[in-house]
């Protein structure tokens, strides 16, 4: 939500370039303050209202690949509109596998997902391997879990 400089991250991405580098860059943009007051105000209500309508919400492709500051905004709304907290476990863990993204951003972003409120027992498999991957980067969500 930092206004042109993340759009140009997503310029690159576009362009071409690599992945990783252009995911961690957009992440590190997203996080700083923004330049742009109203940018930020606009783009803030875009998520909050795409979020809770389901449009931007987890289980939809595009989640994964949103940036640190967009995520977390969408995992602290209230009326997020999710099934369920695995459901959120899920995005999250798919979010944070996207390459390019940092374990100190990852880091960031875990405390928001309530671990104690998703029903783990017993795992599916496809979270337990996730959790387990995401696990070994993150000290945050090691003492989460």
């Amino acid at each position: 939500a930092n206004g042109a400089p993340a759009l140009d991250s997503l310029d690159a991405l576009n362009a071409g370039e690599d992945i990783e580098d252009t995911i961690s860059k957009h992440d590190e943009l997203s996080l700083k303050p923004a330049s742009n007051a109203e940018f930020a105000r606009l783009w803030v209500h875009l998520v909050d209202s795409m979020a809770c309508c389901g449009h931007l919400g987890f289980g939809q492709p595009g989640a994964r690949w949103v940036d640190a500051a967009t995520f977390s905004r969408m995992l602290s709304l209230r009326k997020l509109k999710v099934d369920s907290e695995e459901t959120v476990l899920r995005a999250f863990l798919e979010w944070a596998e996207v390459p390019g993204r940092e374990a100190s951003v990852i880091d960031q972003v875990a405390p928001l997902v309530r671990f104690p409120l998703v029903r783990v027992c017993p795992p599916d498999g496809a979270i337990k391997d996730a959790l387990s991957r995401v696990y070994r980067r993150s000290p945050v969500v090691q003492a989460l879990v």
